[in-house]
């Protein structure tokens, strides 16, 4: 069969009139999905399950021509053999209890059923709303769940050839709020007025407009190719941004954001396609307003969330069954030529027991919210290795998450009170971009760590665009150069770059760190250029061996993540 039936179910709502119908031609059963009762205006026992009750429902006046087309439908099914079905739309009236008639259409595609080969008709019973004319949408085009009953019709009325073809776009005006507050509703409600009025004169013959909120707006385009939806989005754009609105209060420039997303197959609903545009749309907002943004197709973002879940158990599942790592990666000092220090970097053990680097799963756990549960294993794997071996110093890193988390500053506080030999060979990173989300309160829980006896590093200096107060104000100890200004440490602008940060750091006294590293090259390079610190390849790997032991010392490798 051409329609999921699941879909259908799911699908269709009595109150957007219509309702699933699977019709059987082989055996002449009728099956609804949805609610028909409140659609055809029958009562539950009334409800036709076969062709033949149905027929003695229908006005007699349209029963022949009905059955006419739908008998030459499956003619010329037969005939055609066609795979992707035939296209049926036709009207019919049923008559009520009261003598009153219930007007309906039947759209929907009539297919041959691969199992038995006989013609099957998927699709929808809807009131009265010529759906499948150009131009006759706009009895329906008002509200989201309207827009996407519209959406819904077109997808499951649309050949399968069709490709490549069809759109869909939520555009929102910028900035309403702001026009609210200084001129109030009934202004605002004028202006959306007029910006309904241009968009239905610009888009005439092209698309079906409606409004689907307050102030946004869905567009339709049946036959917009995909490959023009970027230049008929500017277009829009520079509907409003070159010529103001006219209003009562004078001409008021009216900014847009755009959402867009294609119609692809007739497996998606509409209320998916709409979700993908108003996803876009948010997104178009996000970066800055005014432009045009296309959606992720959504059986790509299900695959994502679903992949971002399992990789948050996976995490979830290596911590609790102890197969979290931490790999240890030295910082030397280019003075002395011996390690300052290791970096705690965290690795996780698969079911076959290959380790997997952090970026395979940090960026999951980021976007889930979970990078708290990493941090605090760091913080306490690093702090049992210091109370285990006094000769040592580490450091660890603390996410955004974490930096504005009070139960992670607690756990630090818990863990470090009274043991200022500890706390003075543990170094906290944080990076430069989470310590300038809030220069104010990353600078509150860097004093506490300090307190504690912590220094603290700012990670991935350079990335951003940290000032001299707001590194005065963080009063960190060292600062690690972003890495990607290392790594070509030979081109003039990164040299020069990398001298401009260091003489800044070196002016407040604080330790510089070179990351990334990668030739021997690269690290005398630095050395001469006056870093103190050096950490890349260049001088070692990360190890989730304990680089300080002898390599054969009996605690050398870790037993467990415990």
């Amino acid at each position: 069969m051409i329609f999921d039936e699941t879909r259908l179910r799911e699908a269709v709502h009595a109150d957007l009139g219509q309702v699933g119908l699977v019709w059987n031609f082989s055996d002449s059963s009728l099956v609804w999905r949805g609610n028909p009762a409140s659609v055809l205006g029958l009562v539950n026992e009334e409800i036709p399950h076969t062709a033949s009750t149905l027929k003695t429902l229908i006005n007699p006046q349209d029963l022949p021509n009905l059955m006419t087309a739908l008998q030459s439908h499956v003619n010329r099914l037969d005939i055609e053999q066609n795979e992707h079905g035939i296209r049926v739309s036709e009207p019919f009236r049923l008559r009520m209890r009261d003598g009153t008639h219930q007007k309906l259409r039947l759209e929907g595609r009539l297919a041959l059923d691969e199992a038995t080969g006989g013609a099957i008709l998927s699709g929808l019973v809807m009131q009265d709303v010529e759906l499948g004319d150009r131009g006759q949408l706009a009895g329906v085009m008002s509200g989201r769940t309207a827009i996407a009953a519209a959406l819904e019709h077109i997808l499951l009325s649309r050949s399968a050839a069709i490709r490549n073809r069809g759109y869909f776009m939520a555009l929102g005006l910028d900035r309403v709020g702001l026009l609210n507050a200084a001129h109030g509703a009934s202004f605002v409600d004028s202006v959306l007025s007029e910006v309904e009025k241009r968009l239905n004169s610009f888009l005439v013959g092209k698309a079906h407009v409606g409004r689907m909120s307050g102030d946004v707006y869905g567009l339709i385009f049946e036959d917009l190719q995909h490959a023009q939806a970027d230049a008929l989005a500017a277009a829009l754009l520079q509907l409003f941004t070159s010529t103001p609105v006219m209003t009562l209060h004078g001409p008021v420039m009216i900014g847009l954001s755009i959402g867009g997303a294609a119609l692809l197959t007739a497996e998606e609903k509409g209320s998916d396609v709409v979700a993908r545009a108003e996803a876009a749309l948010g997104e178009a907002k996000q970066k800055g307003r005014g432009r045009f943004i296309v959606s992720t197709p959504m059986h790509e973002k299900r695959d994502r969330a679903r992949n971002l879940l399992e990789g948050g158990h996976a995490v979830y599942k290596a911590l609790e069954e102890g197969r979290m790592r931490m790999a240890y990666q030295p910082v030397m000092d280019m003075m002395s030529g011996k390690v300052s220090f290791f970096e705690c970097l965290i690795r996780m053990v698969d079911n076959e027991g290959k380790l997997v680097a952090a970026e395979k799963f940090i960026p999951s756990l980021e976007e889930l919210g979970m990078m708290r549960l990493l941090d605090l294993y760091s913080l306490h794997s690093a702090i049992r290795e210091l109370e285990g071996f006094g000769d040592i110093q580490l450091s660890v890193n603390v996410s955004n998450q974490s930096l504005i988390d009070a139960s992670w500053l607690r756990a630090a506080v818990s863990l470090l009170s009274g043991k200022p030999h500890v706390a003075n060979r543990l170094i906290i990173e944080i990076t430069e971009s989470s310590a300038m989300n809030d220069v104010d309160a990353a600078s509150r829980v860097i004093r506490t760590l300090k307190d504690l006896g912590c220094r603290i590093a700012l990670d991935d200096f350079g990335a951003g665009s940290t000032s001299f107060m707001q590194l005065k104000k963080l009063a960190v100890d060292i600062v690690k150069i972003d890495k990607a200004y290392i790594r070509d440490i030979s081109d003039p602008i990164n040299h020069l770059f990398v001298t401009s940060l260091l003489a800044l750091a070196n002016g407040m006294g604080l330790k510089t760190v070179a990351e990334g590293a990668e030739t021997k090259e690269e690290a005398e390079m630095l050395k001469i250029g006056g870093i103190s610190h050096v950490q890349g390849y260049a001088i070692g790997f990360p190890s989730i061996e304990r680089l300080w032991l002898p390599k054969n010392h009996e605690q050398r490798l870790q037993k467990n993540a415990g």
